[in-house]
């Protein structure tokens, strides 16, 4: 099985580093710094992959419900890979 930095890399052409050298933080709100979970490459990439799944969500192609989900799931995975 792939990591997401793997699917990141293959698929969107990603070089750089996904994930910053620094220590994940949380914002005033609780809610995750997106400046430290992802490098700039990283985010760019990240956000490819979940406009792809919400796209084929507007297609049709999964349900739209699928693809929130999965989304979803990609978000958990990713703070889950940071630890």
């Amino acid at each position: 099985m792939k990591s997401l930095e793997e699917i990141l890399q293959e698929y969107f052409g990603l070089t750089a580093p996904v994930f910053p050298d620094c220590k994940p933080q949380r914002d005033e709100y609780g809610d995750w710094d997106q400046k430290t979970l992802l490098t700039d490459k990283g985010c760019e990439a990240y956000i490819k992959l979940t406009n792809l799944v919400e796209d084929l969500g507007n297609l049709g192609v999964i349900s739209t419900t699928d693809a929130q989900n999965a989304i979803e799931n990609l978000d958990e995975i990713l703070t889950l890979e940071l630890y």
